[in-house]
């Protein structure tokens, strides 16, 4: 629950901007964002459905308020995903983001560490270190782990 609560302040926070388009679909069509995330360095045996993130997630967030929900889509830059070219692979999802419409239409995007991606993984979006770090609450896992192994 702190962390839920921490996770909103911060997106919060971090967000600003107007009315933009996710798609051909306006902003203002969306009522409710949920957000469902477990560590981008969590290692498992096969890869993560959808449904397996939203079911084990260690922190899930919903965003109700409109002025949040638009700022939300701005930042996540989901109007910028790209085509994916030739073969479709479809990415270990550790974010899932379902944004749902009036008509209770839900439009989803996941994300691993690399990519954040359309729910059928046909367009993606690189995503960087601070794409990540609005999800998690202390040093990134992999930068503990290259300081421990550098030589000195």
């Amino acid at each position: 629950m702190k962390h839920m609560m921490l996770l909103t302040i911060l997106l919060i926070l971090f967000l600003s901007g107007s009315v933009i388009s996710v798609g051909a679909e306006s902003v203002k069509e969306y009522t409710e964002v949920k957000i469902y995330y477990i560590s981008w360095s969590i290692v498992t045996r096969a890869k993560l459905t959808l449904n397996a993130v939203r079911r084990m997630s260690h922190i899930t967030t919903t965003i109700v308020n409109r002025y949040d929900i638009e700022n939300f889509i701005k930042w996540g830059r989901f109007n910028e995903l790209k085509n994916v070219e030739g073969d479709i692979r479809y990415g270990d999802p550790r974010l899932v983001i379902d944004m749902y419409s009036n008509s209770a239409e839900r439009t989803t995007f996941y994300a691993n560490r690399r990519y954040l991606y359309s729910e059928d993984s046909t367009k993606k979006l690189l995503i960087d270190k601070e794409f990540r770090s609005k999800f998690y609450f202390g040093p990134d896992p992999f930068d503990i782990i290259r300081s421990r192994t550098k030589p000195d």
